[in-house]
């Protein structure tokens, strides 16, 4: 008998499909929406390249900046799903804009749902606006002892909380580009901007993780929504610290955000 020859499938064009996205993409399906190929593969591309560095330490990776909303209402890592409320706007591949009326609810609890402790955490926002109002972009019981950011913006400086009461300030500068905000230990958090570190915190304290879900575009605290922000707003992640991996985690979500175009 003479065998058979079966031709072998190519490799995704970033390399191998990858287990994350493959996931997501199914659910995105199975929730109506679409991914197109070249979108499969700058995604497969994004999460393989970081594989051995920042997406291990990643909880929650929503691409608010995607094909259709679908796609950006769904958490790539956990599939959990967000809720608009207040119908902000969608754009494709750049995100949602809020009004300063409405916002998401992120779907996620990190003091239930993460990898990321009282001492070892993250959160992340990618900001498309040069802002005029200092709104939260990000937020969950900012107010109290949470975590979230309110942006540089209009000359006004801005600040951001890791689980503390305290905040730190950030200089005057625009409110647009990739901002993440880490804390490391009791007494130490620092956030960076487009890779680069922006501000050292070693005053403010840590406080347990706060029990509470996320708002985008928002904040929450006490259970409901809280200064929300006229932004448009292309991802969000939360987790554990990435301080030694920020450059690197810019550089890869840079050469994706180029190649969508937000």
């Amino acid at each position: 008998m003479i065998p058979r020859f079966i031709p072998s499938r190519p490799a995704a064009a970033g390399g191998t499909n990858n287990a994350t996205v493959t996931a997501w993409r199914a659910q995105v399906i199975t929730n109506g929406g679409t991914v197109s190929a070249g979108r499969r593969t700058l995604l497969d591309t994004l999460f393989n390249a970081g594989a051995a560095t920042w997406l291990p330490k990643a909880s929650y990776f929503p691409m608010l900046g995607a094909e259709n909303t679908q796609q950006a209402l769904l958490d790539i890592i956990g599939l959990r799903t967000l809720t608009p409320v207040g119908a902000p706007t969608f754009t494709v591949d750049r995100g949602y804009t809020f009004s300063g009326s409405n916002y998401i609810d992120s779907g996620f609890n990190p003091a239930t749902m993460g990898i990321g402790t009282q001492n070892d955490f993250s959160i992340a926002v990618w900001d498309r606006t040069v802002a005029s109002l200092q709104r939260v972009e990000l937020g969950s019981e900012f107010n109290t002892n949470g975590s979230g950011f309110i942006l540089p913006q209009a000359g006004n400086a801005g600040f951001y909380q890791v689980n503390s009461a305290g905040t730190g300030p950030l200089s005057a500068q625009t409110s647009n580009g990739f901002w993440q905000a880490m804390r490391t230990g009791a007494n130490a958090a620092q956030c960076f901007k487009n890779g680069s570190s922006v501000n050292i915190d070693t005053v403010s304290t840590s406080n347990a993780i706060q029990s509470a879900n996320f708002a985008i575009g928002a904040d929450f605290t006490g259970g409901g929504p809280g200064t929300p922000c006229t932004d448009q707003l292309a991802l969000v992640c939360i987790g554990a610290a990435m301080t030694s991996v920020a450059a690197a985690f810019y550089a890869d979500l840079a050469t994706y955000a180029a190649a969508v175009g937000f």
